[in-house]
């Protein structure tokens, strides 16, 4: 046996990718957090915990009326994607949610603050921290479905109605993501109170 043949793999990064997308871990979220100014912290932070499409986060800036804190809700009716069947819907929020969405209200944010610049500080914010590899703004939302299904499957129809997605895309697209074992219990501790629960 030459020493070539017991030379240990080459390792490389654990990501977790789906459909050319970060799913990110919450040490990973926290990492990539600590590199951005505290504005992309809280834009970042309510990308993650509502699940919004893009264009459905910059719509709710311009709304903040939807946030209905009583309820731990935004009721959205944003214009979104043509294949999204659910037009307006109930996005459920966790009490950290509720934070960040209720930071964010009172940032009232000028219109220095765009989309294009968000995403360069996010692809900055990760190239220092978790690597830019499938970095895209749709990883917020993936990761918060991937993490709600992993810890409550029981309530994928109520996951699904939050996110406007179908059971169908559900299951062929999240269902099944390996998570560690540490990585779950994070998930389920930040998650808590998720739905009103």
């Amino acid at each position: 046996m030459t020493e070539n043949m017991l030379a240990k793999p080459e390792s490389k990064p654990d990501y977790i990718i789906k459909q050319n997308t970060r799913i990110l871990r919450l040490s990973e979220y926290q990492s990539f957090r600590e590199h951005l100014n505290p504005v992309y912290q809280i834009l970042a932070d309510v990308a993650l915990n509502t699940g919004m499409r893009w264009v459905e986060l910059w719509a709710f800036i311009k709304h903040p009326e939807w946030y209905r804190a009583s309820r731990r809700c935004i009721e959205l009716s944003a214009p979104t994607k043509e294949k999204c069947l659910w037009r307006e819907r109930t996005v459920h929020l966790t009490p950290i949610g509720c934070h960040a969405v209720e930071m964010l209200i009172g940032l009232k944010l000028k219109k220095s603050v765009n989309r294009k610049n968000v995403l360069m500080a996010f692809r900055l914010a990760a190239s220092k921290s978790i690597g830019v590899t499938a970095i895209t703004p749709k990883m917020f939302r993936k990761t918060l479905v991937s993490w709600l299904i992993k810890t409550m499957p029981e309530r994928s129809l109520e996951i699904s109605a939050s996110m406007g997605h179908t059971q169908e895309v559900m299951r062929i697209h999240y269902l099944g993501i390996a998570f560690e074992r540490k990585d779950v219990e994070e998930m389920r501790e930040y998650l808590k109170g998720w739905g009103g629960e």
